[in-house]
């Protein structure tokens, strides 16, 4: 009954989401929940490695169409590194942070 609740939050706000979106959301969420001291972001590539996909497949998920992907919904955004113009940042928005603890409400 609560994964059906969390799953209505995902239908609210996104007409259809895959289970791939979701997945690479939850990942996100579950690396930031687990590292909250961290102050570097998560890395494309840490992330695919967590997923164990490819990090083309995963940068998919994140931009699926812009506007229908998890960072199209405004729960991610993924920028370049200053540091280095070839690596990627994952990291949750403020919308993002907030599905996160209402996840969490639903399912705890």
């Amino acid at each position: 009954m609560r994964l059906l609740k969390a799953n209505s939050l995902f239908v609210a706000n996104q007409r259809e989401i895959s289970a791939a979106l979701v997945g690479t959301f939850l990942a996100v969420s579950v690396w930031y929940d687990e590292n909250a001291d961290v102050t570097e972001p998560l890395s494309l590539a840490e992330l695919a490695d967590r997923l164990n996909l490819p990090a083309s497949t995963v940068y998919r998920h994140l931009s699926y169409k812009q506007r229908e992907g998890v960072e199209g919904m405004g729960w991610v955004e993924v920028e370049r590194s200053p540091y280095d113009g070839r690596r990627k940042w994952v990291r949750l928005t403020e919308d993002g942070k907030a599905m996160v603890a209402r996840l969490l409400s639903i399912v705890q």
